[in-house]
């Protein structure tokens, strides 16, 4: 499960205090698939970095319990200086898991075998985007935070990871969030729109994308009359 209570996010701009999140205070739970939509810079990979406890809010608490994922997919942990198995080896022993069984697990996943073991400046973005897939899978969690991020590469290799993650899901909850709410309706059971700052409930992904459409509308209508 992930609680937050109270949680602000801003940003410092020159024209003062950006608050991307604004006293946000919800709970997710194993059994929930929770889409959130939102729109473009309301704050969405901000929310996805903090439920995984990658960033910090600037005030209110995140409490996790049981073992939460980083955001699917994500690759940015990856040391240039390592080789992609190194790097895998590395999470595996932080998350309490064999480095032999995971790096096996990735390489069964990707279909890689020698590109792993290339160091990681050298790896295509499209073999580090396998990789930071396969590893989320690699390693089971109580609860996955996506942001955006349900598949990779072609549709062969996106099947796949359809697949994988609807079977973590079966015994696993979801923080989905994105701009589509087509996604969002497809995959989840529980719907939210983040708009100013705050997680309005919805019926479907569609209304939650209705509801942020018409907060930027009202928004940019204001800025016109400024």
């Amino acid at each position: 499960m992930i609680r937050l209570v109270d949680v602000v996010r801003y940003h410092d701009t020159p024209t003062g205090l950006d608050v991307l999140l604004s006293g946000i205070t919800a709970q997710f739970s194993r059994s929930d698939r929770v889409g959130i939509v939102a729109g473009p810079s309301s704050g969405k990979s901000t929310l996805a970095r903090i439920l995984a406890k990658i960033e910090r809010p600037d005030r209110g608490v995140v409490q996790h319990f049981g073992r939460v994922s980083w955001p699917i997919g994500f690759s940015g942990g990856f040391h240039a200086a390592l080789s992609g198995a190194d790097n895998i080896a590395i999470t595996a022993r932080l998350m309490g898991q064999s480095p032999a069984r995971v790096i096996a697990f990735c390489k069964d996943f990707t279909g890689l075998d020698d590109e792993i073991d290339r160091i990681g400046m050298v790896l295509p973005p499209a073999v580090r985007a396998k990789l930071g897939f396969a590893l989320s899978m690699a390693i089971p969690f109580d609860m996955y935070v996506s942001d955006e991020n349900l598949g990779v590469g072609d549709a062969e290799f996106r099947d796949r990871c359809t697949k994988a993650l609807d079977k973590r899901l079966q015994n696993a909850g979801l923080v989905f969030l994105s701009r589509s709410a087509t996604y969002v309706d497809r995959v989840c059971n529980k719907f939210l729109a983040l708009t100013d700052g705050q997680l309005v409930e919805c019926h479907s992904g569609k209304q939650a994308e209705e509801v942020v459409k018409a907060a930027l509308a009202t928004k940019q209508k204001g800025r016109a009359h400024v």
